[in-house]
């Protein structure tokens, strides 16, 4: 048997990581943070324990890891480069078909950011990460606003953001029951248009 190339230890190491963080986002959306330990992970994820410290210096360091992935992925999704030639209106509707697929996809990373809303101790080490991609959405949002006329386009950024959060929320609570697809279309409908006084 031939020894493994530098590429093949870098794919042998990428699968390692997604087993790790996916069970660790089931373990975490399921049981709670404080509920899990790494033993846990490891035993469900069938490695060792100490493989997950290869990577992660702490379940902490995991936490972040999940979080920051998750975010990347919102990013992935969303075509910054596509969005130059939209209009503001087209443009919010593509921040909602991305957002759908986010909450359509990644059910477990909603359940865990859900249960860590309840955990005040480990949201202080998340807040920062989680504030400053908030403060970056709204930021990118705000404009679009001014541009269909809206006169507090910040609080509509705010209003936009906290709605597509409750949609994703009742689609987690509710499951299969909750009418996400036409959630969504009435959501677009109502908030991805021109202001009209």
């Amino acid at each position: 048997m031939s020894p493994r190339s530098k590429k093949q230890f870098e794919e042998l190491r990428d699968v390692s990581k997604n087993t790790i963080e996916e069970t660790a986002l089931e373990l975490f959306g399921h049981q709670g943070f404080k509920n899990t330990s790494i033993a846990q992970i490891a035993l469900k994820a069938g490695i060792s324990k100490g493989l997950i410290y290869n990577y992660y210096s702490s379940k902490a360091d995991l936490l972040r890891a999940l979080i920051t992935g998750a975010m990347s992925k919102g990013d992935d999704i969303l075509d910054m480069n596509s969005l130059e030639s939209l209009s503001p209106d087209e443009v919010l509707n593509q921040i909602v078909d991305a957002a759908y697929l986010l909450i359509k996809e990644n059910q477990a990373y909603w359940k865990l950011l859900t249960s860590l809303s309840f955990q005040a101790d480990v949201m202080e080490e998340l807040r920062e990460i989680i504030h400053a991609k908030a403060r970056q959405g709204t930021a990118f949002i705000i404009p679009f606003f001014e541009k269909l006329g809206y006169p507090d386009p910040e609080s509509q950024a705010f209003l936009f953001g906290a709605t597509l959060d409750g949609i994703g929320l009742h689609f987690i609570t509710l499951g299969k029951d909750y009418p996400l697809e036409k959630s969504i279309e009435t959501f677009k409908k109502t908030y991805c248009k021109p202001f009209h006084s």
